[in-house]
């Protein structure tokens, strides 16, 4: 069996409402990237050199586009179904699609918090999704020595949380709060 290409869209930048995340109990316009891979086989659109049997990626954008305008949503994980349901729905001949939502900036110590999902048009339960926080910094107290014990060091870490979709949303201010208490643990002074 041949394995399928693969047609990419990365990075495409959207504002979307979104609830979560904000301080505010209405959903709020904020920047989300949005990227794409879709696995599909581009080999008759070569051989016949007609664009025609491919995927146009200015619809695909557009599709994009209309999911994030598409009304308001009370997480990412809610703009990822909309954008598979949407995509499913208009590229019939789409069987496979992983999407991949940033919300940049939307950690206060870190640089941004990704969702990305994978699903089959056939066994569209059958998901695979990763979550993501991303450069997190902290200052922590760490060394071998006791010398290299006095002074805090900023680290950056970055911590992915594999799994299959659940009815709720990572709470990710809430995580990315307990691993800041976690890391002021490490190494008390003193020890």
């Amino acid at each position: 069996m041949r394995v399928p290409d693969t047609i990419r869209i990365n990075d495409l930048t959207l504002l979307a409402k979104l609830k979560d995340g904000t301080q505010w109990s209405a959903p709020t316009l904020q920047l989300v990237k949005i990227s794409l891979s879709i696995a599909y086989d581009v080999r008759t659109s070569g051989e016949l050199d007609d664009l025609g049997h491919t995927l146009n990626y200015a619809s695909i954008v557009n599709t994009l586009t209309e999911s994030s305008n598409a009304g308001s949503f009370d997480s990412l994980e809610a703009l990822t179904d909309s954008i598979f349901k949407r995509c499913f729905k208009t590229y019939l001949q789409i069987q496979s699609l992983s999407v991949k939502a940033t919300k940049p900036k939307a950690l206060l110590r870190g640089k941004s918090v990704s969702l990305h999902v994978s699903r089959t048009r056939d066994s569209p339960s059958d998901t695979q999704e990763s979550f993501s926080l991303e450069d997190i910094q902290f200052p922590v107290l760490i060394g071998v020595n006791p010398e290299e014990r006095m002074t805090k060091q900023m680290i950056k870490m970055n911590l992915t949380l594999f799994g299959q979709a659940s009815s709720s949303p990572v709470d990710y201010r809430r995580l990315e709060k307990q691993i800041h208490e976690v890391s002021q643990l490490c190494y008390p002074k003193g020890s």
